[in-house]
């Protein structure tokens, strides 16, 4: 393990999988419960929605390499993130579905509020998939250009960030299994319910999980290559690239041999599935289908009785003469506590702004510096796709040569 390798974990290859783990489960998800039930009480996601999850993510493992590379700790940074997250979210959605050109400036849609849920889960998710990966980075920093004895003395000096490690990375393979099992379970509920999959959204599907494979077999290669460590071994890269390749060509052969059992028509009937569940839950009520209907009968009509005594209630308190009075004032003490908690919200958020670090930073900052910082990571940037391309070519070169020699 050399340095440069680590750089690469840390600004590509675990930001990366800590954003695309959870963005295509999201979005599959998303599509499969709005064929299954979500569409019948729910308007279309705001355009831009699956542009804004992808942001956040992004947004998400920027801010956390930064605040590692500064060395800044606590949970109030990432807590104003979240926040400026969600409230840019909220105006985006807003914008884009037109409610602030005709005036509504409350994000109380149900659609919107949806997007908001899609926005946050994506947050926490990529939060908790980079912060395992950042123990793993924590663990790798540790062995950096040693090798042999040396390393297997290094990895049994830090067994406890090796273990951290290890488990860490076992949280991220359940999630993912997870994750597969979640998308394969709304997928057949949709195939049994006889919904409409277009080909796109099966697509999706084996996209999902050729690549969910793929991030098992990564995740297998890492905890091996830790075993590997403890016996002062480094695991070649040629293998990885050679286990995440088969898991992509076993789901190619599978993909080829299902689909000419794909149909249009669902392999069960719907009427099948409305039978099973009339079945369950005259199973599961004791009193029987009829019964169960009249006590139920029964409780709504004592419940519209009920109702009724209450606006009746209602009724006679309103035409009280401090009734209005009263009312007035919980409205003035409701707004006054709104307020409050939109300034502190604000003060909150802006308060790094006026921060004397902050301060430093704009005195220091100049263009020329802004240009040179941007020339300096697209390099690294390029740097790193083109060490990968030489090693993808060398490694063909080097499983074509046997072949030529026969």
């Amino acid at each position: 393990m050399d340095e440069r390798r680590l750089a690469v974990y840390r600004a590509a290859i675990h930001p990366s999988l800590a954003v695309a783990i959870p963005f295509l489960f999201l979005v599959l998800l998303d599509r499969l419960l709005r064929v299954l039930v979500l569409d019948l009480v729910l308007a279309p996601n705001p355009p831009g929605t699956i542009l804004v999850l992808l942001l956040t993510g992004g947004a998400q493992a920027a801010v956390a390499n930064t605040l590692a590379r500064e060395k800044v700790g606590g949970g109030l940074p990432r807590l104003r993130e979240l926040l400026v997250i969600l409230i840019l979210a909220a105006a985006v959605f807003m914008t884009t579905r037109g409610y602030l050109f005709a005036g509504d400036i409350v994000p109380t849609k149900p659609e919107v509020i949806y997007a908001l849920a899609l926005v946050l889960v994506m947050w926490l998710t990529c939060f908790s998939l980079h912060r395992a990966f950042r123990e793993r980075e924590v663990f790798l920093s540790t062995i950096t250009g040693i090798d042999g004895t040396e390393l297997r003395t290094a990895v049994r000096s830090y067994s406890t960030e090796a273990t951290e490690s290890v488990a860490r990375m076992r949280q991220v393979k359940r999630v993912v299994i997870w994750f597969q099992l979640l998308v394969l379970l709304a997928f057949s509920a949709a195939l049994l319910g006889g919904r409409d999959v277009s080909g796109g959204l099966l697509l999706l599907v084996v996209l999902h999980l050729a690549l969910g494979l793929a991030y098992t077999a990564a995740l297998n290669g890492y905890q091996e290559e830790q075993g590997y460590f403890g016996g002062g071994f480094v695991l070649p890269v040629s293998l990885r690239r050679r286990r995440v390749g088969a898991a992509l060509l076993f789901v190619a052969l599978a993909a080829v041999l299902v689909w000419p059992t794909v149909r249009a028509e669902p392999p069960l009937p719907a009427s099948y599935l409305e039978t099973f569940f009339s079945w369950l839950n005259d199973l599961l009520t004791p009193d029987g289908p009829r019964e169960v209907r009249r006590q139920a009968m029964s409780l709504s009509s004592s419940r519209a009785q009920e109702s009724e005594q209450t606006r009746e209630f209602a009724h006679m308190i309103g035409e009280r003469p401090g009734s209005d009075l009263a009312a007035r004032l919980f409205q003035a003490l409701l707004a006054t506590v709104l307020v409050a908690l939109g300034g502190v919200l604000a003060v909150f958020l802006v308060r790094p702004l006026f921060s004397r670090d902050f301060g430093e930073i704009l005195r220091t900052l100049s263009v020329g510096r802004l240009l040179r910082g941007l020339a300096a990571g697209l390099s690294q940037a390029l740097d790193a796709a083109l060490q990968v391309v030489r090693r993808l070519a060398a490694a063909g070169a080097g499983a074509a040569a046997p072949g030529g020699a026969s």
